[in-house]
């Protein structure tokens, strides 16, 4: 979102200003600044008990995958280092001893060192995700183990990719380690699709309970569990890997999901936002009703319809945005053309529809004007959804 304002905006808002004297605090006496409740400083448990960190091959570095990729790296919008490699990703596991959470941030600290829980060494969150809250906090009662969602997760892409299925996953992966030890989810607030995926985990095996915490509260336990998947470079745009576990959360979705009729020919509608918008949209709309496609518009609280959609379509049609995250649930061979600008392209799905055997395209549409709308060749895009281009 903050792509194309002015630098001298980006350096003298309230947040970098906050941020910048908080951290100051932070460094200077964070004893202080722990009495404030401002935890920014990111690194990895001091003194984990236990720790899984592999490196995963991801599928986009092998055909036809990689070939799309490179028309995408032409105009890519979120990638300015062409050095860092997109085709690999880290996963990373702790459990550790002294966690907290407190509620005004919902993010996993450990106490020893009084760091935020990361694979990041010396860098800092941002103010909006890790503020102060100078007020107390009441101590809410949990089971042994302590997870968390931040409350900052409020986009449902980040969500899902960046928090919800690393976190899941990982938690199927080291069972072993977790058996006979309840888990204790705080969250904020609890979507459906966190409902959802904490009903999978039950349902397999898991002993797993979702915990809202208020602003004015806050929790510690025994131990503490962190997943995290990231590029080993910190590429913004790749990070989507489950393993063959996955494979065990999706059936454990089938199981606990309502069956539903849907249609097998879907388009996911951008009109519920104020960015990305399709400047002729009357026309696109026109299209896509002429191509017999179906409006399935995603929201927070319908869940159980986007995973039903996804898993049951066999074409998809959409605009780059954050229902997209949904290709993670799709079954192999799925027929998905992502619509984008020619001169800001994005690769996050391409990746995600690799790991799912997917058959992924790219429509390439006007070039990116203010709020990131543009305009779309409505007969290209005719042409190009009945295989005529």
């Amino acid at each position: 979102m903050a792509r194309g304002r002015p630098e001298w905006k980006k350096k003298y808002d309230g947040e970098t200003i906050a941020s910048a004297i908080f951290n100051g605090l932070e460094r200077a006496s964070p004893r202080l600044t722990a009495g404030l409740k401002y935890h920014a400083r990111l690194a990895p448990p001091a003194a984990p008990l236990f720790q899984s960190i592999e490196t995963h091959a991801l599928k986009i570095a092998s055909p036809p995958y990689r070939d799309i990729y490179e028309t995408v790296k032409l105009a890519q919008a979120d990638l300015t280092d062409r050095t860092k490699d997109p085709f690999h990703a880290i996963a990373s596991t702790w459990l550790f001893a002294n966690p907290k959470v407190l509620g005004h941030t919902v993010r996993i600290i450990d106490r020893t060192t009084g760091a935020l829980v990361s694979t990041e060494e010396g860098a800092r969150m941002r103010w909006s995700r890790a503020y102060a809250f100078p007020l107390p906090q009441r101590r809410v009662p949990c089971g042994p183990i302590l997870a968390n969602i931040p409350a900052s997760e409020n986009n449902y892409y980040h969500l899902v990719i960046n928090t919800l299925l690393p976190f899941a996953p990982a938690v199927l992966r080291h069972r072993g380690e977790l058996k006979g030890r309840r888990i204790s989810l705080a969250v904020r607030n609890a979507p459906s699709v966190i409902v959802r995926v904490v009903d999978a985990l039950r349902a397999c095996g898991i002993d797993i309970e979702i915990v809202k915490l208020k602003p004015s509260e806050a929790m510690e336990a025994e131990t503490g569990f962190h997943a995290t998947l990231i590029h080993p470079s910190l590429h913004p745009n790749h990070g989507h890997w489950s393993g063959e576990v996955g494979e065990e959360l999706i059936e454990a979705l089938d199981r606990v999901v309502p069956p539903m009729h849907t249609p097998a020919r879907v388009h996911i509608p951008r009109t519920e936002t104020t960015v990305r918008r399709i400047l002729n949209n009357d026309d696109y709309q026109k299209c896509i009703d002429d191509n017999g496609l179906a409006p399935m518009v995603a929201r927070w609280d319908n869940f159980d319809l986007q995973y039903r959609t996804f898993r049951q379509a066999r074409e998809i049609v959409a605009v780059h945005g954050a229902g997209l995250a949904n290709l993670c649930w799709t079954r192999p061979g799925t027929r998905v053309t992502e619509i984008t600008p020619t001169d800001a392209r994005r690769s996050p799905f391409l990746q995600i529809g690799a790991e799912r055997g997917v058959d992924f395209r790219f429509f390439f549409a006007g070039r990116e004007q203010k709020k990131q709308n543009f305009d779309i060749d409505t007969v290209a895009l005719g042409d190009a959804l009945r295989g005529r281009a």
